[in-house]
């Protein structure tokens, strides 16, 4: 008694795991929809390169809402450049910094963040960069991350790693965690590096943030694309 069901999406599932885990999600989608057909071999192409959306539900929705609506659905911010520096000070303590640097609306922001890691800080530069636009971005809380080494890569802390952009040649796999005090929604990401890896997480992570509606409580929503732009 009490218990609900959760739906596993993965490259074995097919279309039926992605209609299912869409209803599951609140989105009214049919048997036989060519955007779950579409959604499902995203999946297997994604999983090939190392994503796993078994934990990761947001990052689903992104991808499924992006096939329902039948356009690429990017933050409503482009990315110019980020990077993070980690250095240990005369006092011996280890110290990471990261810097962004965004084009929203078609100004440029900056900023900075300090953190327990690279992808704290960078979390921490995020919000600093996009809370004066976005303010309900304020009530986000990054509550955990985990990295996983994949087969043939280079996981660290910077530089790239062997495994390039995450084409099944290696790398590293990041599934974060967020809540905002009402919901928790988890995003994967996978790079040459756990940085490169964990940036893809968080920007998908602000994108579910950023959502009108984000996990509602209804079914027959409508996916209605976020304003396009690109993230690296």
């Amino acid at each position: 008694m009490g218990n609900g069901t959760h739906t596993l999406v993965s490259d074995l599932g097919g279309r039926s795991s992605v209609e299912l885990k869409a209803r599951e999600l609140g989105y009214a989608v049919t048997a036989g929809s060519e955007a779950a057909a579409r959604a499902a071999a995203r999946v297997k192409d994604l999983e090939s390169r190392g994503y796993s959306f078994d934990s990761a539900d947001a990052s689903f929705e992104l991808l499924l809402r992006e096939e329902l609506a039948g356009a690429p659905d990017g933050p409503p911010f482009s990315v110019t450049t980020w990077r993070v520096s980690v250095a240990r000070g005369r006092d011996g303590e280890v110290r990471t910094e990261a810097a962004v640097e965004l084009s929203v609306d078609g100004t440029a922001v900056t900023a900075t963040g300090h953190g327990e890691g690279p992808v704290d800080a960078l979390d921490r530069a995020l919000h600093s960069a996009l809370e004066p636009v976005f303010p309900q971005l304020a009530k986000v809380e990054l509550t955990d991350h985990q990295v996983r080494v994949l087969s043939g890569g280079t996981a660290g802390t910077g530089g790239t790693g062997t495994g390039g952009t995450g084409t099944g040649t290696g790398g590293a796999r990041v599934l974060v965690r967020f809540s905002d005090g009402a919901r928790d929604w988890s995003t994967v990401g996978v790079g040459g590096n756990t940085v490169a890896a964990g940036w893809r997480a968080l920007v998908d992570a602000v994108r579910y943030a950023l959502l009108d509606g984000a996990r509602p409580d209804r079914a027959d929503r409508a996916a209605a694309p976020l304003a396009t732009a690109r993230a690296s």
